[in-house]
């Protein structure tokens, strides 16, 4: 009896120790499921919900009908399968997932984009900050409690990682180079090939997001300069308005002052008629009557103690114009 009870104790002890996969006892470090335990996030209630993959949308997609049809199998056998399922689905089966992962990514860039210009992500940022500082803290003071062999197993736990990233590194460098020679129709179906929450999907993921700061940077610069090209062009197009009034108006004066002289030409041709010129000098007629004019002011600049009786006629027809018949 006594014996039962001891192997009862020791069996209930080592639970904590070991766990059953696929009918095989596994020892388990507690020290790794203490590191393994995930941490609560803080998130915004207001924040858009980040868009998911395309494999992530053909699990959903699946899983319901998958266990449906094999309702004993455990949660893990069937994302077990569904994945092998996914890794041998052809490009143009993928491409319905990848495509509206696509369009939802977008959308969530854009309300992300959004969302970051509101006073609610402004606070959420203020409350991750004082968090982030609270457990910084208490992470140091973990830290200096922790047994040197803890360290010692991170480190070979890390160096067994860096072993077989290589082989996930080199498939990466393969897809890389099959992708130069390959349509750009295909490049995306290759792009997505990468092991999802893999190294390389996060430094893709993060030139995808650098490459899209500076697209949208680019926009940004252009919408700026066309913005001044705009208001340039306004401009130019109020200063020809205005060139343009002041030239219907300048033409307006022009035609007046043209019918001022001709009524003014007509006037002292009438004026002229009844008056006897020598035969040195031309009568004024319609065609020369400008020319006339002019010789007579320059005729009548000159200090002469004598002056003809014709240019005396003149002067008095001249003063005795209404001139305001023109």
């Amino acid at each position: 009896m006594m014996e039962s009870q001891n192997t009862e104790s020791m069996d209930i002890s080592d639970q904590d120790d070991t766990f059953i996969e696929n009918g095989m006892s596994k020892k388990v470090d507690k020290n790794i499921v203490k590191r393994k335990k995930r941490r609560k996030c803080l998130r915004d209630k207001t924040a858009p919900r980040p868009p998911h993959s395309g494999y992530i949308r053909f699990l959903n997609d699946r899983r319901e009908q998958f266990r449906s049809e094999n309702p004993n199998l455990p949660f893990a056998e069937i994302t077990k399968v569904l994945a092998t399922e996914w890794n041998q689905l052809t490009a143009d089966k993928k491409q319905h997932y990848l495509l509206a992962a696509e369009q939802e990514r977008v959308k969530y860039v854009e309300e992300l984009a959004a969302y970051r210009k509101t006073d609610a992500y402004k606070n959420f940022i203020q409350r991750k900050l004082k968090k982030k500082k609270v457990n910084t803290h208490n992470q140091e003071d973990q830290e200096l409690k922790k047994e040197k062999p803890s360290s010692d197993n991170k480190l070979k736990k890390d160096q067994e990682i860096k072993k077989e990233r290589p082989s996930s590194d080199n498939k990466f460098k393969k897809d890389q180079e099959i992708k130069k020679d390959m349509p750009a129709s295909d490049n995306i179906n290759t792009v997505y090939d990468i092991p999802i929450y893999s190294d390389d999907f996060l430094n893709f993921n993060k030139g995808r997001d650098s490459e899209l700061r500076y697209l949208r940077k680019k926009v940004t610069d252009q919408g700026q300069e066309v913005s001044v090209l705009d208001k340039h062009i306004e401009n130019m197009q109020n200063g020809i308005v205005n060139l343009m009034a002041n030239t219907e108006k300048l033409k307006a004066g022009c035609s007046k002052y043209e019918q001022y002289l001709i009524k003014l030409r007509s006037l002292l041709l009438d004026a002229f008629a009844d008056i006897a010129f020598p035969d040195t000098t031309e009568p004024p007629t319609n065609e020369n009557i400008d020319t006339f004019m002019v010789n007579l002011i320059t005729l009548l600049s000159n200090d002469n103690a004598t002056e003809p009786s014709w240019i005396a006629n003149i002067k008095q027809v001249i003063s005795n114009l209404d001139f305001s018949q023109c």
